[in-house]
């Protein structure tokens, strides 16, 4: 008789391949999912602290770093600005600068210059630029220039706006029509913007300061000083250096480039306003001219640190109704270099998700070996049950049809050869008893 065909599950091998599928695949999809969702977690969360953390790293080491650099090339900005101010003022206290002051006074009235016009004054002096009699004082100013070279030119004048004495040739014989000389009259000092000075061939400072009788506070004149911005130049330099890949720029109040490190301050640029940043507006700017006094922004793909110079209050032992330069201070760096320093924690969110994507495919090939040796390990399992089985089942076929002669071996020393032996015995019996009917 044909073997009986059952559907895969209902037979004692399905039943066995599901069983040993089960015992084996359960647990580990259990812990696997178990170890992959714990790992998930962990991962989500630390990329959650790295990312925070890189925020806040950007903005207490970044961030900090740029705006601190910010700062302290204004303040050294600051500083010697301070001091040339300073320097200034002591020059016009000086005992020939004042006594040269008052008695060039006199001699200008002898000269008779206050009975002419302007221009019949300019007129007389086409040449000199002085009346050459206060070589003292002259050699003074020089003197005080050669000890601090980033002045370029000083000379003075006595209340009516007449050179006294100089260090260079000047423009014009008469001041008192220029607004920094008004100003200084009036105030007892005046600071102007960054200008080019067309004779010296330097961009540069006006610093001028009232000269003052000591004796009786009388005004006896008014002193300018130009001062260089090289040196400015030269501080925003060094700090560009020590910056990797940095640029340093500083502009005046208005948004006009003092400094530029990016151009070597090209002419072209300084003070121009095709290049005004204020005007051009962005986020460097709004950050740079809003409330606060120093910090940084992002900009397309640089970090810009910004702080900017110190107030009135700074200056005001040396002048009074000064309120301070106004100057920012920018300090840029591409991103990618800004953030190296942190780029390690990157490194280490990708690692965490390298991880769990390989905890993944782990598991997802732990699952597969599994299954197909469940597949073996029953296959092997239900053969060595089901060949006895049908064999057994096979005999007793033949048996119920009369046929004794197929014997029963038992092939294991189990259950199922215990069976199989009973199944031989109980063969013999009923081919003995078939002899002995067909016998009687």
């Amino acid at each position: 008789m044909a073997d009986k065909q059952r559907p895969f599950f209902k037979s004692l091998r399905g039943k066995l391949t599901m069983q040993t599928l089960a015992v084996g695949l359960i647990p580990v999809v259990l812990v696997g999912a178990l170890a992959y969702q714990t790992l998930a977690q962990l991962t989500d969360a630390v990329d959650e602290r790295l990312s925070t953390s890189r925020e806040q790293l950007a903005e207490d080491v970044v961030g900090a770093n740029l705006s601190s650099t910010s700062a302290q090339i204004a303040a050294q900005i600051d500083l010697f600005l301070r001091e040339r101010i300073a320097d200034a003022l002591v020059w016009s206290t000086a005992p020939v600068i004042v006594d040269s002051a008052r008695d060039a006074r006199e001699k200008h009235r002898l000269a008779g210059l206050d009975d002419l016009t302007i221009d019949q004054v300019e007129a007389r002096f086409t040449d000199e630029k002085s009346l050459g009699e206060f070589e003292r004082a002259n050699d003074y100013l020089k003197q005080q220039i050669s000890l601090s070279p980033h002045f370029r030119e000083v000379f003075f004048t006595d209340t009516k706006g007449f050179n006294v004495g100089l260090t260079n040739p000047t423009s014009d014989f008469v001041q008192n029509d220029e607004g920094w000389w008004q100003q200084a009259w009036q105030s007892g000092i005046s600071i102007g913007d960054v200008e080019f000075d067309d004779s010296a061939g330097i961009w540069s400072i006006e610093i001028s300061v009232r000269i003052v009788d000591p004796r009786n506070n009388d005004s006896l004149g008014v002193m300018k000083t130009v001062l260089g911005i090289s040196l400015i130049q030269g501080v925003t330099d060094d700090a560009a250096k020590a910056i990797t890949k940095g640029k340093v720029s500083v502009l005046n109040t208005g948004g006009l480039l003092i400094a530029d490190t990016e151009s070597e301050h090209a002419r072209r640029k300084i003070m121009n306003e095709a290049v005004n940043l204020k005007s051009g507006g962005g986020a460097v700017a709004t950050a740079a001219y809003g409330n606060q006094p120093a910090g940084y922004t992002l900009a397309g793909d640089s970090v810009v640190g910004f702080a900017k110079s110190a107030g009135g209050d700074y200056y005001k032992e040396l002048a009074e109704n000064f309120t301070g330069f106004g100057w920012v201070t920018l300090v840029e760096q591409p991103r990618a270099v800004a953030f190296a320093p942190i780029a390690g924690l990157g490194i280490v969110q990708r690692e965490l998700e390298d991880s769990r994507n390989t905890l993944a495919i782990v598991l997802l090939a732990a699952i597969l070996v599994v299954a197909v040796l469940s597949v073996v390990m029953a296959t092997l399992l239900s053969r060595g049950i089901t060949v006895p089985v049908l064999q057994l089942r096979d005999v007793a076929e033949r048996v119920s049809r009369g046929d004794t002669s197929q014997e029963v071996t038992a092939a294991s020393d189990d259950e199922v050869g215990d069976l199989a032996r009973d199944f031989e015995r109980m063969r013999k019996s009923v081919e003995v008893a078939m002899r002995r009917m067909r016998g009687g």
